[in-house]
Formats: structure tokens, C-alpha cells, sequence
């Protein structure tokens, strides 16, 4: 593959692609925004729908086809049909920064170094599983992180917290050199099975001295709020040659899915859950505020750019639960209480939407250079 940045066309306006919508990111738009709930990775409705969205794989269609998340079954023939995705022909945005360096930061419950690092170790109680319900990511994903970036074929990646391989699949199509840092053993286990090609250290991030000034690209996709933000940045940019690029991706829950099932299935969350948010709203992309951090004031970065992909996905309630079975404050909840949770769902689904939901995600990617004297 190509780099992308060569056959990416430039537009002013908000352009659709099969079934995504890439749309740029302003300081605008987080005046608009409604108050922040201060969990960066809150997913919509309810803070146990946490880390990683998934997304459909294959060959997009378009975004009135839909079509229900197809699993992880086999990293090979995800490979094949990504390879295959017309990933040059994608439609994105220049964008500004959307403000400037001493943009505050807003802080999360869910960062806390050693805490969300032991919270994050709870996937790799079932890798497997994990493996079946996380979706690889889309393709006009990784054709926004080679336009922003620089292209990903023959770029040293250094990818954190990469699971059992949902976003691993998508930069070793695309052509670029993966050294995945993965702290749970039994996730690295089945990432090593699924995305052979990659270099594949277990270790969480924090602890790992990788190689100084070697790396294009730090991709952290769904995954960089489980580190310690109070050294996240300074190793990022040790390992970053100038110039070079973090790229953070984060997800949200927003609406436009399956109209009422947010406000229908809070209740539900609301009885089995002893931290869920009485009254808790879905937000639409447009009340959803960019997501900051110490990056975006940090003098180790230029000012970041950010873009926003909207994916439509739908489930049975069987995929659903499945789905929520991976959610990190599922896991976390009381066996009695989580059955009584899902069986809930469950006959939500099947009753009141004729057994099938669809959710839209919303992806953020955001791009900051690694600055320095020699840098790019």
C-alpha cells in the first residue's frame, strides 16, 4: 500500500464515506459542548461501557446498509479484507488545532497510574473472549492516521495496549512495523496468534525501556487512559524521533443508534449497578467535547490535530452481551448483579427492538508531533 497522504483529497466541507463520517474538530465545537462528564472513555450511556468499541471489518458498505459487527474470528482474512478496502479512496479533513498549547486538561477517575493499570489487567481474565467480541477497527481509521501521521508503510509503530490485535491488524496491512506493548500475558498470548508479524513485548507500557529516538508513530487506539498520565508523555516522546507523531484514538457511545434504547436501558443500569449515574444522557457527537489531557499543554508536543469518524454498528442481543462481557465495568460488577444486568438487556432487546440494536461510536483521533532541535 501506498501512502495514503498522496491520494487524500482536501475538502472544506463534511464528506461520507461508507459508513463512516469524518468531521473535523474546532474550538468551536467545544464551546458548544455540553459539560464534560470527566471520564474520557465514557461510552454513552453508562461509565461500564469502557475501554474499545469495536467496528466492523471488511469491505465498508454504506451507512443505511447496515450490517451486524462481524467478531475477530480470524486475524488472517481480516488482514486479506483490509488489505483489500479502498483505504486511498477515504475522504478526510484539514483541521486546526483546536486550541492553543495551555488548553486545560481534564482529568479522569479512571487515570490513576498503578490503579487503572491493575483495572486494565482485568481483560487478560479472558482473552479469549475478548478476542471474539472486539471488533478489528475500521479502514478509514488507519487512512486518517496515515494522512495525519505520515505514511504508515515501512514506519517503526510502537502500539500500546494493543488487546488481542483489533487495531494491530489494520498498521500491519497498512504496512508499517509493529512493536505491540501489551502488559497481560494471556492477551499477548492470542495477539501473538492473530498478528504473527508483529514484535510482541509484555510489559505494561510504563515499564518498558524500548530503544530512544527509533519510532515514526506511538498509537495508543482505546487504550491511553489506562496509563499514568504523570509519565505517559515523557516516555512517549523519548521513544518518538523529532518530529514524529502520538496518535491517541478514543471512543464514545453517542446518539443516532437505535432511537430510545440509551434512555430505555438506563434504568437497568441504574437497579444493578451501585455506581451507575441516576439519569444519565447520551450526548450526541456534536455535545461531545474534544478530549484533553496533559498532551495538550505539554511543551514535549506541538498542538495537536484532531478528526472524528461516526460508525453506525448493530447487534443482536446475543452480540450485544457479548460485547458487555468485554467492558471492563461489566467484569467488574458482582456475578448475580451482572446476570441480572444482562438478562435485563437481554429481554429489552429481544422484546421492545425485535432482538436487534444498533449503536453509533465515535471516534477521536488526535495527533500530536514529538518537538525538538532537529524535528520535522
Amino acid at each position: 500500500m501506498t501512502g495514503c497522504a498522496e491520494a487524500l483529497p482536501r475538502w472544506s466541507c463534511l464528506m461520507r464515506v461508507p459508513r463512516l463520517t469524518l468531521k473535523s474538530v474546532s474550538a468551536d465545537d467545544d464551546a458548544r459542548a455540553c459539560e464534560p462528564s470527566g471520564d474520557p472513555e465514557r461510552h454513552g450511556h453508562h461509565p461500564c461501557e469502557r475501554r474499545g468499541v469495536p467496528a466492523t471489518g471488511g469491505r465498508p458498505v454504506c451507512p443505511r446498509d447496515r450490517r451486524p459487527a462481524r467478531p475477530l474470528e480470524a486475524a488472517a482474512q481480516t488482514l486479506r479484507d483490509l488489505a483489500a478496502d479502498q483505504i486511498n479512496g477515504a475522504a478526510v479533513l484539514t483541521v486546526d488545532p483546536p486550541g492553543d498549547k495551555e488548553l486545560a486538561a481534564r482529568p479522569s477517575r479512571r487515570q490513576g497510574g498503578g490503579v487503572a493499570t491493575a483495572r486494565g489487567l482485568i481483560f487478560d481474565e479472558d482473552p479469549e473472549l475478548y478476542a471474539r467480541a472486539r471488533q478489528s477497527y475500521p479502514p478509514a481509521l488507519f487512512a486518517t492516521l496515515d494522512e495525519l501521521a505520515g505514511p504508515l508503510t515501512g514506519a517503526d509503530v510502537v502500539e500500546i495496549g494493543p488487546g488481542t490485535g483489533q487495531a494491530t491488524v489494520g498498521l500491519l496491512a497498512a504496512g508499517a512495523r509493529v512493536t505491540a506493548v501489551e502488559p497481560g500475558p494471556g492477551m499477548a498470548r492470542v495477539l501473538r496468534r492473530t498478528c504473527p508479524a508483529a514484535e510482541v513485548v509484555v510489559t505494561p507500557f510504563e515499564e518498558w525501556d524500548g530503544p530512544e529516538r527509533a519510532f515514526d508513530l506511538v498509537v495508543a487506539v482505546t487504550a491511553w487512559h489506562w496509563l499514568d498520565p504523570a509519565v505517559r508523555a515523557a516516555r512517549v516522546a523519548r521513544l518518538l524521533r523529532p518530529g514524529r507523531a502520538l496518535v491517541t484514538v478514543t471512543t464514545e457511545h453517542v446518539t443516532g443508534g437505535t432511537a430510545g434504547f440509551s434512555a430505555d436501558v438506563q434504568p437497568r443500569y441504574e437497579h444493578w449497578d451501585p455506581e451507575a449515574e441516576p439519569g444519565l444522557r447520551q450526548r450526541s457527537a456534536a455535545e461531545t467535547p474534544p478530549i484533553t489531557d496533559e498532551i495538550d499543554a505539554s511543551e514535549l508536543f506541538a498542538p495537536a490535530v484532531r478528526r472524528r469518524v461516526e460508525q453506525d454498528v448493530d447487534y443482536t442481543a446475543e452480540e450485544y452481551l457479548l460485547l458487555l462481557s468485554s467492558y471492563s465495568g461489566h467484569r467488574a460488577l458482582s456475578p448475580e448483579r451482572r446476570a441480572g444486568l444482562f438478562a435485563d438487556i437481554r429481554a429489552l432487546i429481544d422484546d421492545r427492538y425485535a432482538g436487534t440494536v444498533t449503536k453509533r461510536f465515535l471516534y477521536e483521533v488526535r495527533m500530536a508531533r514529538r518537538l525538538g532541535d532537529d524535528a520535522a
